[in-house]
């Protein structure tokens, strides 16, 4: 199965999630403001006379100028001759070109969360679309390490490019090495960053549960094992439902919707589960909202047993308390919002 987007454009990436085995508790830091919780920038308001004009700005000039340039010195490019789009011309060698688009990509997605634009979310939809068919079989994505040394469309004398090119390149620079091989987990941190906000900005549905034009978190090429993903909070918090929307492009594909599903809270130091819950519906192309009693927590989990023989995964888990809206203010010098 080509489970794409594995690395990368994870739709949960608004939480912390682990997935599928049991990870130590970070340590308790005692400090004097410790109960303080940070803001969520996309809860965020701006409305103001000062920031206001600069997102504009940066939505209608800024940026897209940015990308007129990842366009003139052909790191697109790059990607559509990766992906068969382009059949003349050549790769275009650069110190890690991805991390520059998907830096673009995160700017972008952080100003959507303050102002709409639909051009520029047309631009980015385009270049997720454009890295899903770049990845490859085992969710790999870098235009500098992809096609094999015999593709007609590499750069003249790859071989000699200073900081390494090529499939048989990759993750194999050293530090004796050094340059060669260099950026690629800088690069794949850039792509994760990008991801994250531009879920938190967009936090879009899928279409169905097979949809592939949004990303997801599965468990391949692990099959018809029990897996679980969880959230976990320093202090408790209170919620009342969980909502859920499974992952499964079977046929055509490896994943398919868990045999069974179940919601366990944190008590204490152990899993219980959620009193008076309803039951976890298992069934596509719908966001599934589990209501129950409300409770205060320190953790939510959802638990699954996937079928013999096949993986899962999930689209998208929204898990409450959802944050308040803040309201930005900013102070002129005389103090007048």
């Amino acid at each position: 199965m080509r489970e794409k987007w594995r690395f990368a454009f994870v739709s949960m990436a608004a939480i912390w999630l682990d997935f599928g085995a049991a990870t130590a508790e970070p340590p308790k830091v005692v400090a004097p403001r410790s109960a303080l919780q940070p803001v969520p920038f996309e809860r965020v308001l701006v409305q103001d006379h000062f920031w206001s004009p600069r997102i504009a700005i940066d939505q209608q000039t800024t940026i897209p100028r940015l990308f007129d340039t990842a366009e003139e010195q052909g790191k697109i490019d790059n990607l559509r001759i990766i992906a068969g789009r382009k059949t003349e011309g050549r790769i275009r060698p650069y110190n890690s070109p991805d991390s520059d688009i998907c830096k673009l990509m995160e700017a972008a997605s952080y100003t959507l969360a303050w102002r709409q634009n639909s051009s520029l979310d047309a631009q980015l939809d385009e270049l997720i679309a454009l890295y899903e068919e770049v990845q490859d079989e085992e969710g790999y994505v870098n235009q500098m390490f992809m096609l094999p040394d015999d593709h007609p469309q590499n750069p003249e004398r790859a071989a000699n490019h200073r900081l390494g090119y090529g499939v048989d390149q990759r993750f194999r620079g050293t530090i004796d090495q050094w340059p060669t091989g260099i950026s690629q987990f800088y690069v794949a941190g850039h792509l994760f960053e990008a991801a994250a906000a531009h879920y938190r900005a967009t936090g879009r549905i899928p279409a169905s549960s097979s949809d592939r034009s949004l990303t997801r978190l599965a468990r391949w090429p692990k099959k018809g094992t029990s897996e679980w993903v969880q959230v976990t909070w320093n202090q408790p918090q209170t919620a009342d439902r969980v909502q859920i929307f499974w992952f499964a492009d079977h046929p055509g594909g490896g994943c398919k919707l868990p045999v069974s599903a179940r919601l366990p809270c944190r008590n204490g130091d152990d899993w219980k589960p959620v009193p008076h819950a309803e039951a976890v519906p298992t069934t596509a192309d719908k966001m599934h909202t589990i209501r129950f009693t409300p409770l205060q927590t320190k953790g939510l989990r959802i638990e699954v047993q996937l079928e013999e023989g096949f993986s899962g995964g999930i689209h998208q888990w929204v898990v409450p308390p959802t944050p308040n809206t803040y309201r930005l203010r900013v102070l002129s010098p005389t103090g007048e919002t």
